[in-house]
């Protein structure tokens, strides 16, 4: 049993253990991060909190150890700190070390480049199926 909404044309890319708990894991799919979490008593699964690329502010960081998601502030994610001019969110994950950090980094840096792509191609393929008008 699931209650995750699934997205148009969203695919699986990849996934970590969420650090720290047992029952929830991160969810890298070609449209957003998920944490995901296991509800104990129905063995249903639900997302923690989920946040699209297009939302992110900036490159995902790491820092020894603690992955860093930057995203825009709209007031109903569950992230902890706000920068200085209150439009951003961050959202630390740390790992137990450093490479796991980096390693999702990555995966979420490959997943938003080919969602950035795939946005790209749409819009060109827009443009050119828009009737042009006569000169």
């Amino acid at each position: 049993n699931s209650h995750i909404k699934k997205l148009e044309g969203e695919s699986f890319r990849s996934r970590s253990a969420f650090p720290g708990s047992r029952k929830a894991h991160l969810v890298i799919t070609n449209r957003r991060l998920l944490c995901i979490k296991e509800v104990e008593i129905l063995g249903h699964v639900t997302t923690d909190w989920d946040c699209l690329y297009e939302d992110f502010t900036r490159h995902p960081a790491v820092v020894e150890n603690t992955l860093q998601i930057f995203v825009k502030d709209h007031g109903l994610l569950k992230f902890h700190k706000k920068d200085g001019s209150g439009q951003e969110m961050l959202r630390k994950i740390q790992f137990s070390d450093a490479e796991s950090a980096k390693r999702m980094c990555r995966a979420i840096n490959e997943a938003r480049a080919t969602r950035q792509q795939q946005k790209l191609v749409k819009q060109a393929s827009l443009k050119l199926s828009m009737p042009q008008a006569p000169s």
